[in-house]
């Protein structure tokens, strides 16, 4: 990593579901994306990566997140982002990102994300 071959990594970890894990997750990374755009950084690509003990898993993971982000409403995000500001309320990396998605066009934001997170586009 230090010799730049490969990206820095940030361990998320919480006592959530797989969905709430992923979403945020997926919040974290359209934020960083958002703000290396704001700042100017070329060709920025932040990566998740999903980790399973079992194909069967991954691949049931996989299904389960497909579905959450294809019925994603910017209700649903809304909802999530205000429960999961208190809960998260220590991980200084999430507040940032609840603060500045809740200043954003919620709709705009869950059309970005549906854009960017879809069979297409996913290599799990």
């Amino acid at each position: 990593m230090n010799e730049g071959y490969s990206k820095k990594v940030f361990r998320l970890q919480a006592n959530t579901d797989n969905n709430q894990k992923l979403l945020n997750a997926v919040l974290l990374n359209q934020y960083r994306k958002r703000i290396a755009k704001k700042l100017g950084i070329p060709n920025f690509k932040p990566v998740m990566l999903v980790k399973s003990n079992r194909i069967k898993t991954s691949q049931q993971v996989e299904q389960d997140f497909l579905e959450m982000i294809n019925n994603l409403s910017s209700a649903d995000l809304e909802s999530f982002i205000l429960r999961n500001q208190k809960l998260n309320a220590k991980s200084r990396a999430l507040s940032k990102a609840y603060e500045y998605w809740l200043s954003q066009d919620l709709s705009q934001a869950v059309a970005e994300i549906q854009q960017d997170f879809n069979l297409r586009t996913l290599s799990m």
